[in-house]
């Protein structure tokens, strides 16, 4: 350090930050000597040119809290953080085929953006999916080399994202332990509480980390678990999927459509304000009242019924309005660009109401049915899922309202 100058500067680097601070369980002396040590670094540094510190670990706490036992910490405010995100996709592509290679594997690239889609560029999990999926080849006795490719990597999914679940603890539990109010929002977005996680950060309830490092991004607008093999196992530890009990779906359903009038009428108004493309139109959307009448529903007759309605009530409302503006390919185009969240929310009562009333369907409707289906019943077939037309119901009617929260807050 003496010898250091601005000409010839040193670098200190701090790997594992956590095993030398207060939070240190092995070394317990790290919770006095913390302070000392790096007012010690901190005060040479002020004084001697050319020494640097870099810091590495997991867990940003050691930076971000300005006092320990009542003492300044000589690190608050002075460290610049740079969060470590999942692999890039050309990152994730060489990663497995060098390794792969080695293994007589060969991925296509549909295997390889469907490993970049499922484990969200996650080098540990992606590493060890690709092991799992090798070993059931040796199991099953395949000559090598073998082509990795989407379908048979989606054909062994099940089975190889509940082995990887155990590993999905090394990736939430610094957020679980050290910021619980995060991760609880983390857990609400698990069990597609879309709406509470919106309702908390527009309160100012903190998600920095999750953003930061990727865990949460934009889907259509919409804020979602980046990893999906994660998002399930959180929602596991939750309890899963949160759905309304019976004895309180007659009154969630017409105060869920209430409030979905409600803030659609605050939206449109905003949108007036800021002179953005209309949604509806000067009359907003038809047949308010019929909405406001749907229930929740027992049966797939039922199920067919609200859909319909909800699908004239706002798709054809939009449509309607590109229409009388010479636009005929509104929906598709300018809501979807200003208005992505919205959108796609539409899209998927769009897709269930074409479902409903008619018995062939285009492929590219077919195939985002599918999509739609495996996102609401969490990869389940129908034929597996116990009152799944009011899971429908609720996973439309949360998925609108989570929409139009996002919306509004977009436009703030």
């Amino acid at each position: 350090m003496k010898r250091a100058t601005r000409s010839k500067p040193l670098v200190l680097i701090f790997d594992e930050i956590e095993f030398i601070s207060p939070l240190a369980q092995l070394d317990q002396h790290w919770r006095q000597d913390f302070i000392a040590f790096w007012q010690t670094l901190w005060s040479y540094q002020s004084r001697q040119g050319g020494l640097s510190l870099i810091l590495a670990g997991v867990n940003p706490t050691v930076t971000e809290r300005s006092v320990y036992d009542g003492v300044q910490n000589p690190l608050f405010g002075i460290v610049s953080p740079q969060y470590l995100r999942g692999l890039a996709p050309e990152d994730t592509k060489r990663m497995v085929k060098t390794l792969g290679k080695r293994m007589g594997l060969r991925f296509d690239p549909d295997g390889i953006e469907y490993l970049q889609e499922r484990y969200g560029g996650h080098p540990l999990l992606t590493r060890i999916a690709c092991s799992l999926f090798n070993t059931a080849l040796t199991r099953s006795g395949a000559s090598r080399p073998v082509v990795v490719n989407r379908e048979g990597l989606v054909s062994s999914e099940v089975i190889r994202d509940s082995e990887l679940s155990f590993y999905c603890e090394h990736v939430v539990f610094e957020l679980r332990q050290f910021y619980p109010g995060e991760y609880a929002m983390l857990e609400a977005l698990a069990r597609k509480d879309v709406a509470r996680y919106l309702q908390s950060a527009r309160l100012g309830a903190g998600v920095k980390h999750l953003q930061e490092y990727g865990l949460v991004v934009d889907k259509h607008g919409v804020p979602d678990i980046a990893i999906p093999v994660v998002e399930q196992y959180v929602a596991g530890l939750a309890g899963g999927v949160k759905i309304i009990p019976p004895e309180q779906r007659a009154a969630w359903v017409p105060q869920r459509i209430q409030s979905l009038i409600h803030d659609l009428r605050a939206l449109e108004r905003r949108i007036e304000a800021k002179k953005a493309p209309s949604l509806f139109g000067p009359n907003s959307f038809s047949e308010a009242d019929r909405l406001r009448d749907l229930g929740w529903v027992h049966d797939q007759e039922e199920f067919d019924s609200f859909i319909n309605v909800l699908n004239r009530c706002l798709v054809e409302s939009v449509e309607r309005w590109g229409t009388h503006e010479g636009k005929p390919n509104y929906f598709w185009n300018e809501v979807r660009c200003t208005y992505p969240a919205l959108q796609n929310a539409l899209e998927r009562v769009k897709v269930y109401r074409n479902n409903a009333m008619h018995l062939v369907l285009q492929p590219q409707v077919e195939q985002k049915l599918a999509e739609f289906l495996k996102e609401d019943l969490e990869g389940r077939q129908p034929s597996e899922v116990d009152d799944l037309w009011f899971i429908l119901q609720q996973r439309v009617l949360d998925g609108l309202f989570a929409a139009v929260q996002a919306e509004a807050i977009r436009l703030n």
